[in-house]
């Protein structure tokens, strides 16, 4: 999910341009519930681009591991508590979008005949996805779930592993060899036991658990821990992050014909990879990929991606609940100008003042002070 960039930021920049394209493929990827899709997958280079937003949510995860990470290991290697602050702003960050939707939906479930939820879906629904749980009641008993919200799984296990990896990169913060290995290790025991789980349970436990789906996040950490080890020179860099570019575009346009499954077992484990060292590459003072990421549209596109993708998937059902009859050249049109119309003003009506009040000292001790207490 994307932090602001700041014009003095040439790193937050090229995050931010790689967040914009990944929202416009994850966009892309729910288009299904707006546009007829048989035609899209004829043509196996664009199935895959229609096909690809795991992916794309493998790029989210991977910035935001390297940025929190990053952000622990900025507190020194001194005594003191653990940074719990950096979680808490996390959980405001995403709740300044996610909670305005609920209370969107609420509203809308109320006075919308059409809507399909029942009052105790709606019930269960709310309760998960305010708490960050939704994942888990997703995989147990999706029937009882709403399913224009059923995309909003990222921001639960984003939560749940920012949590748990502020405490493992605190705890090892002076032994960053070690941290790197344990980082290391976890990528690699994630890809494996997300393959076993796809084999033994299936593809909605393999997509939804947090213990399978949380590799892009230790790997972004990973790339964190390993570029302060051993700051990458300008040529290295370069290196990096063209290959890993490379890679991401490969694998996208081979998901169109390896199959819907193919994320969950090879394609996966290859997009955390090549993920991990564009990430590592961005990062680095050479400003590998500038002039692509820099782009003033992929910038803009960026910051606006946390309110895109909370809000585009619930609009979407939304615009085709009430366009029946409708050819999808219009319905396509009106659901993309209402998503862009929301997040623009809940972004700067929620989200922006929410980032605002966080990057206030008094914001920052009143965070420590609530999570403590």
């Amino acid at each position: 999910m994307p932090n602001p960039a700041t014009p003095t930021s040439p790193r937050i920049t090229t995050f931010d341009g790689l967040r914009g394209i990944a929202i416009v493929i994850v966009v892309l990827s729910h288009g299904w519930t707006l546009w007829p899709t048989d035609h899209l997958n004829r043509i196996p280079v664009l199935r895959g681009v229609f096909n690809s937003g795991n992916t794309a949510v493998t790029g989210f995860f991977a910035v935001g591991g390297f940025l929190l990470c990053s952000a622990v290991l900025a507190g020194g290697d001194g005594p003191g508590r653990i940074p719990w602050r950096l979680a808490a702003r996390r959980f405001i960050r995403l709740s300044s979008q996610v909670y305005p939707l609920l209370l969107v939906v609420a509203v809308v479930s109320l006075l919308d005949p059409t809507d399909p939820a029942t009052d105790q879906t709606n019930r269960r629904t709310f309760w998960s996805v305010a708490t960050y749980t939704w994942n888990w009641l997703l995989q147990t008993d999706s029937a009882e779930a709403r399913q224009d919200l059923g995309h909003l799984w990222y921001v639960s296990v984003d939560l749940q592993v920012s949590l748990l990896l502020v405490v493992l990169v605190w705890v090892l913060r002076r032994r960053l060899p070690v941290l790197l290995g344990v980082l290391a290790l976890g990528v690699v025991v994630v890809m494996v036991w997300r393959a076993h789980i796809l084999d033994v349970e299936g593809w909605v436990s393999a997509s939804l658990r947090t213990t399978t789906r949380c590799d892009p996040i230790l790997g972004g950490a990973l790339a964190a821990v390993a570029t302060r080890l051993h700051p990458l020179g300008e040529r290295a860099a370069r290196l990096l992050a063209t290959s890993g570019a490379v890679g991401l575009v490969i694998v996208v346009a081979s998901a169109g014909g390896a199959g819907d499954l193919a994320y969950l077992g090879w394609a996966g484990a290859a997009a955390v990879v090549a993920t991990v060292a564009l990430v590592a590459g961005l990062a680095a003072p050479s400003r590998p990929l500038s002039r692509q990421l820099g782009l003033r549209s992929l910038r803009r596109l960026g910051t606006l991606s946390l309110a895109l993708y909370v809000w585009h998937y619930p609009v979407f059902w939304a615009v085709a609940r009430h366009s029946h009859g409708w050819s999808w050249v219009p319905r396509t049109l009106v659901a993309v100008a209402l998503t862009a119309l929301v997040a623009v003003v809940t972004e700067r009506l929620c989200e922006r003042p929410t980032q605002g009040w966080l990057r206030r000292p008094r914001a920052e001790t009143a965070t420590t002070a609530s999570v403590a207490s």
